[in-house]
Order: structure tokens, then sequence, then C-alpha cells
């Protein structure tokens, strides 16, 4: 029940602490609690109730539990009249996840049982969805459906601004939205001196729930796209079901790049560091046999009091093995590809392709993608972001991503990749022998591009301002061919 708490760093809390409590004591009584759990009028319960089952059944990798939880979603569909894209998204996700690691093949029909529904326009007024939506979730999710936005250019629908506002209040009211009850719920919780302002109210559950239906219904038509192919993933989602965590956060490089005092600025800006990420490259790490190559390594430190900040990374990429070290430098950088809400725990067996997606011509092609499950909004649950190996990479690899563990291993079973994190720096490395057989199958070089920033704060006081030149950045390559 905490789960369903309108104080949404509250909301966080309980919710992770339920899912792994279940993740850890898994057992049939504990399903039976969360099939009860999903009658509930609650939607933000709801909510919580369909990630967790999703994320325990890719993490748990047991097809007897997988089969258990699929059942239980089916058996709720089955009695459902509308189509919540979180329902209907953690199934074929289930599908999928089953079909790619036992060879099952499910039949998807039921996902579109409810194609046909109707969505009845009340009446509505403007104001009449303010005890619903605030202003961003508005502008970047319902917006869209009525006009056309550079940043949801596949949204735009047929139906008029007071179309889409009168389908939505009617089936917030249709699942037993009372504005006036809702309006005194806030006003109560506004006067418990919570240790940090609520970012939600009451009637945003319903408006919420709401528009899932929404969006559901109208991918299921053809009206909108998803986000990623042939599926339901959209940016209305918060969580990631898996529940990415590095449990270990260490510092990798304990060196400081800062200068010692305010007077050596001038040459701190300077000095040249990139052999420092060099020096990274290709080595041993602390626990692992045999050598390692990096990946990615982002590194930033700054200091208030001296007016310094400093950046410095390394990004690995594949190039054609005919190509000459000049030429190969001449190009230009592939940046890691940010996938907005795929699940950590679909990485490395799963090749979803964003809608968007520009196709790369280059001669050079990137080994990375980027895990940014949060997107526009600040009440968002945080993940830590970080680059890995994209999917078909992976797969030409044999290398399976586990998200228990936050790491790849090969088709032995043995650790293949290391990442080194905490709250500002990432290191990643993948195993120097599996990086020399991605190069003979893709018949590669690897380019590692080294970039340097140094900057001196504009805050700095004017009298210590004897600089002229505030802002050095410095770019290299390394090659590296077998």
């Amino acid at each position: 029940m905490l789960c369903g708490v309108v104080v949404s760093s509250y909301k966080e809390k309980y919710h992770t602490l339920l899912f792994f409590y279940i993740l850890q004591h898994y057992n049939n009584g504990i399903l039976a609690i969360l099939r009860k759990g999903l009658q509930i009028s609650d939607y933000a319960i709801f909510e919580s109730i369909v990630s967790i089952l999703l994320g325990v059944a890719i993490r748990k990798e047991n097809l007897e539990y997988t089969n258990n939880i699929i059942d239980i979603l089916e058996e709720y569909l089955h009695d459902y009249s509308s189509n919540c894209i979180l329902l209907l998204d953690a199934l074929e996700t289930l599908y999928s996840f089953v079909e790619n690691k036992w060879g099952k093949i499910y039949d998807r029909t039921i996902l579109s049982k409810n194609q046909s529904e109707d969505w009845p326009i009340a009446d509505c007024r403007e104001s009449d969805l303010f005890g619903l939506y605030d202003y961003d979730f508005e502008k970047f999710n319902i917006r869209p459906l009525y006009e056309k936005h550079y940043y949801a250019s596949a949204m735009k629908t047929p139906y008029s601004q007071k179309d889409i506002n009168g389908m939505l209040l009617n089936r917030c009211i249709r699942n037993g939205y009372d504005k006036d009850v809702c309006s005194q719920l806030n006003n109560q919780l506004r006067e418990v001196k919570y240790r940090s302002v609520p970012e939600l109210n009451y009637g945003y559950k319903y408006g919420r729930f709401a528009l899932m239906e929404l969006y559901g219904w109208l991918i299921l038509n053809g009206v909108i796209e998803p986000m990623y192919g042939n599926n339901f993933r959209t940016e209305l989602f918060d969580i990631d079901p898996t529940m990415p965590i590095f449990r270990t956060k260490s510092n990798f490089i304990t060196r400081s790049f800062m200068p010692n005092s305010v007077d050596y600025l001038g040459e701190w800006l300077e000095y040249d560091n990139t052999q420092s990420m060099e020096d990274l490259f290709i080595r041993t790490l602390p626990k692992q046999e045999g050598e390692w190559i990096l990946l990615q390594g982002r590194l930033t430190q700054k200091m208030t009091d001296r007016y310094a900040h400093y950046y410095i990374s390394g990004h690995a990429e594949l190039a054609s093995k005919l190509l000459s070290d000049d030429i190969i430098q001449a190009l230009p950088i592939v940046e890691s590809r940010t996938l907005n809400h795929i699940y950590a725990g679909e990485l490395g067996w799963r090749i979803l392709e964003d809608n968007d997606m520009l196709t790369e011509e280059n001669d050079n092609i990137g080994m990375l993608d980027y895990y940014a499950f949060t997107s526009w909004s600040g009440s968002r649950y945080k993940y830590m972001s970080f680059e890995y190996l994209r999917a078909e990479l992976a797969e030409k690899l044999c290398l399976q991503f586990d998200v228990n563990t936050m790491t790849y291993y090969d088709a032995d079973f043995k650790t293949a990749a290391v990442y080194f994190v905490n709250d500002t720096d990432l290191f990643f490395y993948l195993r120097k022998d599996i990086v020399d057989r991605l190069l003979e199958i893709t018949e590669s070089a690897l380019r590692f591009h080294i970039y340097e920033r140094c900057m001196i704060s504009h805050e700095i006081p004017k009298e210590k301002d004897k600089f002229l030149k505030k802002f050095e950045q410095r770019e290299r390559d390394v090659i590296y061919r077998i």
C-alpha cells in the first residue's frame, strides 16, 4: 500500500524496498499477494506491482517463475476492458524474453483484445485538467498528441486539443476521479510537515493512468508509434522494472588533476594530461586476470575554491582495418547512442531500434550505447547512466549482460567486462581477448579517442583574475590493431 503514496521520494523508496525484498524472498505466497494487489483501485500501486513482476522475472531468469508471472498478467488482461500501455509492454517484454532465452513462441493476440474500445469525449475546459497534470507532464506527454513537436514527431494524432482533453477527462471520471475529493485530500497532504514538498497529487494518479490507457489504444490502432519498433515502450514510463544498481562504487583514479593553488591556474590550463588516459587504455585490473581494454572512461574533477573544472574522457569505436591511421583519425567521432527507456535487464539480449535513429553511414562504427532511462522529468525514478556494449556486438561475441551484477559474462560464464563507477566517473573495460576477437570478426581496427577539457570558472574574484585565457581542450587518438 505504501507504493501508492503521492510524495514521489517516498514512493520511490517504498517501491525499491519492495522490489528487492520480493527478489530475495520470491515464493508462491508472495506471488498470490501481488495477484490480489492488482485488484486494488490505486493506479500507483498497480504500476509498482506490474513493474515488480516484470523486473523479478527478468532478474530471476527462471522459466517457471516467468510463466507464473505471465499467467498473472494475462489473467488480469483477460478481465480488463482497456489498454494500459504499461501492462501491454510488460507482457510483450516477457514474451520476447522467454522467446530469446528458451525459444518458446507466444501468440500475442491477447495484447490487442481491447483494440476497438470506445473513447467517449466529455465536455472539457482546459482548466478541468489542472488537478490531473502539471505543466511539464502535459507539455511533453499530452500536447504532442494534438500539436506537432520536433521532440515527438511520431505522436501527432488527428484529434484536436478539445478531443484529447475530453477523452482523458471522461476516462478519469469513469475510473473514479472526483475533483472535489482529490482537492480535499491534497489540502490535507499540504498540512502534513513532510521533509520534502510533494511533487504529485491524488488527481495525478487518475490522469496518468488514463493517459496510459489512451496511449495503448492509439498505438494498437497505429495512430501513434512507440519508441522502439514493434513494442509498447513510451516516454510515460517512470520505472525501470529491473532496477539497475551498481552496488559497489569506487574511485578508479585517485590522482588529483587540479592545480595546487589559484596562482598556478595559468600553468595548469596549458598542461597536457592526455597521456594519463592513454596509460589506462590497455592494462591489468585489480582482482582480474590478463589484460583489459578501456572502451569508455570519463573523469570529472572541480574545486570551487580554486575556480577550476577538469574533464577527461576516452571513447572507443571501430573503423575498417583497411584504412590508414591518418584516415581513421580524420573521421568524425561516433558518439554513443542514447536510448531512453530501455530496461537495463534487456541489455545484451534485446536489440531495440529507435524509430528516430539515423543509420550510421560512416567508415567508423560505434561500439557503445548509453543507458539513460531518466528523461525530461526530475520526478522520475533515478538510475545511474552508463555506457554498454551495443546489443548487436554483444550478440556476435556471445556475451550476456547480468543486471544483478551489472556486468557482462562470456559463454563460459567468465567475467567479460568490469565497471568502475562512482557518482561522477565511469570506466568500462572489456577483456582484451574479447576485443581482439571482435576486431577479427568485424575486420576492424579500434580507435580510442581521448578528449581533455580544462576551464577556469567565471566566478573567480576580480582581484585573482589575471588570466586572459580561461579555457583549453585537447584531443588525440590511439589506434589499436591486431
